[in-house]
């Protein structure tokens, strides 16, 4: 399923004003961006490439999550409600190498990672991909 072009069929908030919807559609973009930094390096196992990675590209890309998330009070996006971006910037963050362990600079982000591996459903699936690593 591709959250970017299908967030209406999945269930997932939208936005309820057209406000909501440019500002997640805004962060969605900024997930593309990283996106595309990121795919040069899957599967590279060079650590000084991984390095400057992390320091020219993951750092500049959490620093703009941490401001995304500092904009409302809830854990979420939209506060405490959570849209398809969350699912989104969870995902770009965990896929790019360490940058999930690396959020102790960036507390919005760990509030919102510390909250959305706690949903009930996504815990469980989390700890089921954990075991059959």
């Amino acid at each position: 399923m591709n959250l970017f072009h299908t967030p209406t069929h999945t269930g997932l908030t939208v936005g309820k004003t057209d406000e909501e919807q440019y500002a997640l559609e805004s962060v969605a973009d900024v997930v593309r961006d990283h996106l595309a930094a990121l795919i040069k390096l899957f599967r590279s196992e060079d650590a000084q490439l991984i390095d400057e990675h992390f320091q020219n590209n993951s750092l500049k890309y959490l620093k703009a999550y941490d401001v995304f998330y500092g904009e409302n009070a809830g854990p979420y996006f939209l506060g405490e409600q959570i849209s398809y971006v969350d699912y989104l910037v969870y995902h770009i963050i965990d896929d790019d190498f360490d940058a999930i362990n690396q959020l102790k600079d960036f507390p919005n982000v760990r509030k919102f990672v510390d909250a959305f591996v706690q949903r009930p459903a996504l815990a469980e699936y989390l700890a089921n991909a954990k075991k059959s690593q």
